[in-house]
């Protein structure tokens, strides 16, 4: 199993390096002035509606790609889906460098939505560990999981931000991160190639109709106890994707952040994502309930969205210049650690054969959030760049206020840790 789940973080660390080189890039192939993405003078509006089109596409395609792809990963096996992701990553790469020496942004956003129709890397992940762990182990196999993603989204920006603050002897701007994002997609081919099927072939089913797909979604959501768990995911997940996706360019445009600059601070908040999973979690653990866990991460998240919407306020003074920093740091823990454990019960709550479909559902419902945010968020930034972040905090308040007032109607806040599927529908004796 060791060596199974190896090779899998080896592909997915490729995975998430490389696909988030674009994280820094695509705020400034859209509004640096030297990109040359656009062939004539563009106004900010139309820059900011054509920045949120390629994040709402984006996220769209992502839920076609959640629905359908990581569907057939039950039925096609694991290594079908990261192979998509792979093949997607090496396309976004090319079609990035065509779009920018052709100046056509269309391209860069039609590229942007093959790549996310293709990105299931981390679902098929979450599909492998829920594969090769037992009740025992799944939830550090989780977190573990979470730590090579977040450390691919830590380095990708960090590396993609200094290479697109240098041409390195390139005449377009912005361009070999693409470049280099495009060799990394085929190196991630080769490296899946090396993996082990975990899903073998008599558990599979060979009915691909889309109509039997869906109906399997729509019968994990008569699933005992997993209504309360996708609540949840909803509230933190408006906080997360509001920030995630516009942070870069309110760096950009309103703290005055150059690509490097951004580069760093993504990276910084992968960093903090790392610590989350790899350190935090654990100590917690040891001294804190599930249910404690839980409150502190939620905690974290709405005070660190508090403070980061206080600091766009002002960016021009030195407090609020310190506090965006520091502000990042609760907020990446509390919400790695929050979707860990939620993860980790949606697992818990389906049978063995439909591990890959439920972290399809999962994805479906970030992907959900994640295009509405984007549509919403971009045309707030058309009219005052720091409209934006008020709407984050909204999930980390109801997250408070969820499990505050609502106790009753989540039973992983009313259990010890480590409940089987089984006794999701039995009834509990509150802590």
């Amino acid at each position: 199993m060791r060596q199974v789940l190896t090779r899998v973080f080896a592909v997915i660390m490729t995975a998430e390096f490389g696909g988030n080189l674009f994280t820094p890039l695509i705020t400034f192939v859209f509004f640096a002035t030297n990109s040359s993405l656009f062939s004539e003078p563009t106004s900010f509006a139309k820059r900011t509606m054509l920045y949120g089109l390629c994040l709402s596409l984006g996220k769209i395609s992502s839920l076609v790609a959640n629905t359908v792809v990581t569907a057939l990963s039950d039925r096609l096996g694991r290594k079908f889906a990261l192979n998509a992701s792979l093949l997607g990553l090496a396309l976004m790469g090319a079609m990035g460098v065509a779009a920018l020496l052709t100046h056509q942004p269309l391209l860069l956003i039609t590229g942007f939505i093959l790549f996310n129709l293709l990105n299931v890397d981390k679902p098929a992940a979450l599909a492998i560990v829920g594969d090769v762990s037992n009740q025992e182990n799944r939830v550090t196999h989780m977190a573990v999981l979470q730590t090579v993603i977040a450390l691919g989204a830590c380095l990708g920006p960090i590396v993609g931000g200094q290479i697109a603050d240098s041409t390195f002897g390139l005449q377009t701007a912005y361009a070999l991160p693409f470049a280099v994002a495009g060799l990394i997609g085929l190196l991630g081919l080769w490296m899946v190639s090396l993996c082990t099927e975990t899903f073998p072939a008599e558990r599979r089913s060979n009915n691909l109709k889309l109509g039997s797909m869906l109906k399997g979604y729509f019968a994990l959501l008569k699933t005992p106890g997993i209504w309360p768990i996708l609540i949840l995911l909803i509230l933190c997940q408006i906080s997360w994707s509001t920030y995630y996706e516009f942070i870069p360019p309110i760096l950009k445009t309103h703290f005055h952040f150059s690509a490097g600059q951004v580069g760093w601070f993504v990276g910084m908040i992968a960093f903090w994502l790392i610590l989350g999973t790899g350190v935090i979690i654990h100590l917690l653990k040891r001294f804190l309930s599930t249910k404690g866990i839980l409150w502190v991460s939620a905690i974290f998240v709405f005070v660190g969205i508090s403070f980061s919407l206080l600091a766009s306020l002002s960016p021009g003074s030195e407090f609020s210049q310190s506090m965006i920093w520091i502000a990042s740091v609760p907020l990446a823990v509390g919400d790695v650690i929050f979707y860990s454990l939620l993860v980790s019960f949606l697992s818990e709550s389906v049978s063995a054969d439909k591990q890959g479909q439920v972290m399809g559902l999962n994805y479906i419902v970030i992907t959900l959030i994640w295009s509405g945010t984007a549509v919403v968020g971009s045309y707030l930034m058309t009219i005052n760049t720091q409209y934006v972040l008020m709407i984050a905090p909204i999930g980390g308040l109801g997250l408070l206020i969820a499990m505050g007032f609502f106790p009753g109607a989540f039973w992983f806040l009313r259990q010890a840790p480590h409940r089987t599927t089984a006794d999701v529908s039995k009834p509990l004796q509150a802590n």
